[in-house]
């Protein structure tokens, strides 16, 4: 390839419900999953071609927190998601034939450990700062797509009832 660019840099979002008694809570949400972005030209035949590779994953998982005196509450969480990638590549090849415009879909479903730590800091009696470091290996995982392990780190209010 005369020209390789990639970028995996993007937002991540999501949301949970969860429930806690003592050091033990568990969670069950969604996220939307950064989104990859190729992109290649290449010599004889000259084309190019783009790639896109968006996601969501929905999970449960268990957290165990260190302490719940304190007012930031480290706790480490392990649990499942249903990771879901969707890959476009389209490309443009002019002595392809005439006409000729790849354009190839691909999705992927599979369900893959999600783990890591964070910190709850308390705001109020009923808010909470969450940071949060996770990762999901394998979360996309295809012959059109490589092995796409997820790592993202995020920031969350919590709210409490």
């Amino acid at each position: 390839y005369t020209v390789a660019q990639a970028d995996a840099r993007s937002a991540v979002y999501g949301a949970s419900l969860g429930a806690r008694s003592g050091l033990f809570a568990v969670e069950v949400g969604g996220l939307k999953l950064p989104t990859y972005k190729g992109y290649a030209e290449a010599l004889m035949p000259a084309r190019s071609a783009s790639q896109s590779i968006k996601g969501e994953a929905y999970f449960a998982r268990m957290l165990l927190y260190a302490t719940q005196s304190w007012i930031v509450q480290p706790y480490v969480f392990g649990g499942a998601a249903y990771a879901i990638g969707i890959n476009h590549e389209q490309g443009q090849c002019a002595t392809c034939g005439a006409g000729y415009v790849p354009d190839w879909r691909s999705e992927t479903r599979a369900v893959v450990p999600y783990y890591g730590l964070g910190a709850d800091a308390r705001l109020t009696d009923n808010v909470k700062l969450r940071a949060e470091f996770g990762t999901m290996p394998r979360a996309i995982d295809s012959h059109w797509t490589g092995r796409r392990d997820y790592t993202f780190g995020t920031l969350s209010l919590v709210f409490s009832f």
